[in-house]
Order: C-alpha cells, then sequence, then structure tokens
C-alpha cells in the first residue's frame, strides 16, 4: 500500500501549486517577465510653453510607475544636465548643467518603454535692472493703439471723429526689491505733453516677471476733450520693457468702461446705453458685439469689456511726480 501514499503525496503537490515545468521533470512554474507599459502623462515645461525660466528644469511623469529595468531617457537636445528617474518611479527629472539661453527654442526628448517624444518650449527674454527704470515714464499714444475688442469699435470712433485716449502716461518710481515691483503714477497728457493733474493716480506696478512689468488695476479718468471725460474702471497697462531701457513693446490695455458714461451720439441716440443695453440694441450690438461685465462705475453694474494693444510705448523725458505734486 506504500504506493498509495505516495501517490497521495503527489496529487496534494500539485494542488499546493507545484506542476511541471518546461522540462517536464517537475518544479515551481515562474511568472513571466513583467510588460513595461507605462506612458508619458506630463511635461514640464509644458508643450510650446513660452517665457520659460532661463534656470528651468524639465519633469516627465508616467501614468503607472516605471518597472524596474524599464526603458526611459529625458534630456534636452544640445543641453549638458543630468536625469534622475524617482524613487516611486512615477516621473523623471532634467537638470541642466547651466542657465539656459535667453529667447530660445529648445527641443526636450522623453523616452518610455521604448516610445519616443519630443517637445518644445521658449525661454523668456533677459531681465533688465530695475534700478535703472526709477523715475522712468512711458506715454501710450493714441495713434498707437489698437482698439482689438470691441473689434469694430475703433472704426466706429473714427467714423465719428472721436476718441476714447489721448496719451496715457505711466511713470514708475521707487524700486522695493523685496516684492519685486514699482511704485508707479499714471495720468493723461493734454496737446501740450503735460500732465492733466486731476487725473493722477497712484498705484503699483509688479515687475517680477522682469522684463514684463504690469500696472494696475486701478481706476484712471481719461480726458476726452470738450470738457468730457470717461472714467476706466480697473485699467490694467502690460508691457515688456525693451533690453535698453527706452521704450515698452508687447503693450497691452485693458479696462471697463460704462458706456452710458461716454458722451457719444450713435444712429439716433442721444447718449450710449449701458453695456446690457447695448447687447440688445439691434444697431449697436451689430456694430460692436460688445462683451459684459460686473463693475462699480455703471448704474446697470456692467460695464464694456475694452482691450488694446500698442506698437510701442515711448520712454518720456516728463517727470510727471514733479508735474503733478500730491495736494
Amino acid at each position: 500500500m506504500r504506493w498509495i501514499s505516495i501517490l497521495g503525496v503527489g496529487l496534494l503537490g500539485a494542488c499546493s501549486g507545484e506542476t511541471l515545468d518546461d522540462t517536464g521533470t517537475g518544479g515551481t512554474m515562474m511568472p513571466p517577465n513583467p510588460t513595461c507599459d507605462s506612458t508619458l502623462a506630463t511635461i514640464e515645461p509644458a508643450a510650446n510653453a513660452t517665457e520659460v525660466s532661463a534656470d528651468t528644469s524639465v519633469t516627465a511623469t508616467f501614468d503607472t510607475a516605471l518597472i524596474d529595468g524599464g526603458t526611459w531617457s529625458l534630456a534636452i537636445d544640445g543641453v549638458d544636465g543630468a536625469a534622475t528617474l524617482a524613487e516611486d518611479r512615477l516621473s523623471a527629472t532634467f537638470v541642466p548643467d547651466a542657465p539656459l539661453d535667453f529667447e530660445t527654442v529648445y527641443n526636450v526628448n522623453v523616452t518610455v518603454c521604448e516610445e519616443m517624444s519630443t517637445f518644445e518650449f521658449l525661454t523668456g527674454a533677459a531681465p533688465v535692472d530695475a534700478t535703472n527704470l526709477e523715475g522712468a515714464t512711458f506715454t501710450i499714444a493714441e495713434e498707437e493703439i489698437t482698439i482689438t475688442n470691441p473689434a469694430l469699435l475703433q472704426t466706429v470712433l473714427a467714423g465719428l471723429d472721436q476718441s476714447i485716449f489721448n496719451v496715457i502716461a505711466l511713470q514708475l518710481t521707487t524700486y522695493d526689491a523685496a516684492t519685486s515691483s514699482f511704485d508707479a503714477v499714471t495720468t493723461v497728457l493734454d496737446e501740450e505733453d503735460a500732465p492733466v493733474c486731476e487725473f493722477l493716480v497712484a498705484g503699483t506696478t509688479d515687475f517680477s516677471a522682469n522684463p514684463f512689468l504690469s500696472f494696475g488695476p486701478q481706476d484712471l479718468t481719461i480726458d476726452i476733450g470738450g470738457g468730457a471725460s470717461v472714467t476706466l474702471e480697473d485699467l490694467v497697462v502690460e508691457g515688456r520693457v525693451a533690453p535698453d531701457g527706452q521704450s515698452l513693446t508687447n503693450t497691452a490695455i485693458n479696462t471697463l468702461i460704462a458706456l452710458e458714461t461716454v458722451p457719444i451720439s450713435l444712429g439716433g441716440l442721444d447718449e450710449l446705453p449701458s453695456c446690457p443695453d447695448a447687447v440688445k440694441n439691434p444697431v449697436l450690438g451689430a456694430l460692436l458685439m460688445p462683451v459684459c461685465a460686473p463693475c462699480d462705475t455703471s448704474p446697470s453694474g456692467e460695464c464694456l469689456v475694452f482691450e488694446a494693444t500698442a506698437k510701442s510705448a515711448a520712454r518720456s523725458l516728463l517727470d510727471v511726480e514733479k508735474a503733478c505734486p500730491p495736494e
């Protein structure tokens, strides 16, 4: 009966997981080699990003942890540096040995489990010496301004021989390195290129994205002639300081305007309606295609969204602070 006991042991062994190996001699079945199936989830800086810091590193994240021995690589074309895999194997980071060049397009190559991807990004401009801008005044002339929203507003104003802007002047005063910002004043200029002091507004200009600056949001009253004026609510002026500090480029102007406060007659109207009514008006709605946003200066509680760009903002010798001393 001994052969029955041996057979029983063999059957019990098979039930506990032992099987014949691929030689047929018996043993333990080994699991198949794991498959490398991680894929790229995100890349930072993002593909086609602009104004990327010259001190940037590149990080690729994966949808699942990379298996031990899984293929991966991460590099920037033409840039020396080191790439490391995170301990959790869910990301990799490439750190350049030195800062990247300014205003340069770089290509990033990523390989994850044999799948290759290529991305590019653009580094930002070289910063300028902020202290050399203390006291600088930049002027934005009306003839340099292009209204982008509402798209047809400039055409309508030209047909009526009307304008919103004369000249906006922005003066940077004291620079605060701790906050990367300037104290600043802004005003409008009259025909003699002298500031209209009753419209002087003090505020702060953010310069943390050197050489890009941003003034506002502030409310500024614009003298449009004939004793009339218009208040620009939440005015923001942004631009890039040229390397020589003598002008602003990429200048943008964004603000809110209470239409019913603008002294313009149009299409049989003695005065313009509020922004919500202008949207419904068959003439103004079709001409301006206005966009409204909440505001404080309009009785309706909604103002026209106004956006414009300027070809340039030249540096002026005008000292607005001196010409308009505080009361």
